[in-house]
């Protein structure tokens, strides 16, 4: 795991050439498991009483790379209404 590490910059000029698709693409694949989970487990999420903890972890994944450019909406379209929603609430 700690040779991983490497692969993120920690500074502004060690960005390697890249990296930046990399971090779309991780984005891209963690958003996957966040729509499997409000899709196919939301009702579990609500009977033992987690869906403020899905939702609240969802917002801070969404405002990350929104903010960062990291997805486009096409990205997150399985999700958008809800993810418009919490977006307006962070305007």
């Amino acid at each position: 795991f700690a040779q991983g590490l490497r692969e993120f910059p920690q500074d502004i000029d060690d960005i390697p050439p890249g990296f930046e698709a990399l971090a779309k693409t991780l984005c891209k694949r963690w958003f996957r498991v966040y729509a499997h989970a409000y899709l196919h487990h939301f009702m579990d999420f609500k009977r033992f009483g987690a869906e403020a903890t899905l939702n609240f972890a969802y917002k801070c994944y969404l405002y990350f790379v929104w903010e960062n450019h990291l997805v486009c909406k096409a990205d997150l379209l399985p999700l958008w209404e809800l993810s418009e929603k919490f977006l307006a609430q962070a305007a």
